[in-house]
């Protein structure tokens, strides 16, 4: 069974050279500087595909990148063409999103209840934020 991702090439500034997204369905984005040689971007692919196996979307938010980064180098670059994993590291892999999505549900859950509050208290979230936006002093 082959891992699901999709690589997309976008100009963007060049201190940012790739990252990676998980999807909702359980897949993966890699984004890849288009401004990158040939040799740069195939180094980048690598590297985040290395995220994906490493499992590196575990971390909370507050974890440093640092040390996600640390983590990528100190293992073996993955193979770059047909890149497999056993069934075991897929439902792993499924297991980790799984538990990210139900932290992202319950944090989102709670901002609705939030917001409802702050609703029936008349207070309007569009006008605030256009009003904020708007006038940034």
């Amino acid at each position: 069974m082959t891992f699901d991702y999709n690589v997309v090439y976008r100009d963007m500034p060049t201190t940012i050279r790739s990252f990676v997204r998980a999807n909702p369905d359980a897949s993966f984005t890699i984004i890849i500087n288009a401004r990158l040689s040939y040799e740069d971007r195939l180094a980048r692919y690598r590297h985040e595909v290395q995220h994906i196996k490493n499992g590196d979307f575990d971390y909370d938010r507050e974890d440093p990148a640092d040390a996600i980064e640390a983590n990528a180098h100190a293992s073996t670059p993955a193979p770059i063409l047909n890149q497999t994993l056993s069934d075991a590291e897929i439902q792993s892999a499924l297991a980790r999103i799984r538990k990210r999505r139900k932290q992202f549900d319950k944090k989102w859950a709670r901002l609705q209840r939030r917001a409802k509050i702050k609703e029936q208290l008349g207070h309007d979230f569009f006008a605030a934020e256009e009003t904020r936006r708007l006038n940034p002093d």
